[in-house]
């Protein structure tokens, strides 16, 4: 995700934290679920313009992520990872 903004991404957490729910930055569909890939290939390549506003808003929202926090946020997660071991 650091070098460009995805239009279809699949559903593992780590994306649907950083993507969302909904389809604001890129369409979401589950590792196991070719159909649902199917129709999001589909939309994707049918409506251009809604595609087009979802690269957008996609591409402002990864260009704001900076090194420095992206770096932190992996930090709090191995940081939460490791009080979890230590109970």
């Amino acid at each position: 995700m650091l070098y460009g903004a995805p239009v279809i991404a699949t559903t593992i957490p780590q994306n649907v934290e950083e993507l969302g729910l909904e389809d604001e930055f890129a369409l979401l569909v589950p590792l196991d679920d070719p159909v649902a890939l199917a129709d999001a290939i589909q939309y994707t390549l049918t409506d251009p313009a809604a595609t087009a506003e979802r690269i957008k808003r996609a591409n402002v929202y990864i260009g704001a992520k900076t090194w420095e926090k992206m770096a932190g946020e992996f930090l709090e997660i191995f940081e939460e990872i490791a009080a979890s071991r230590k109970s």
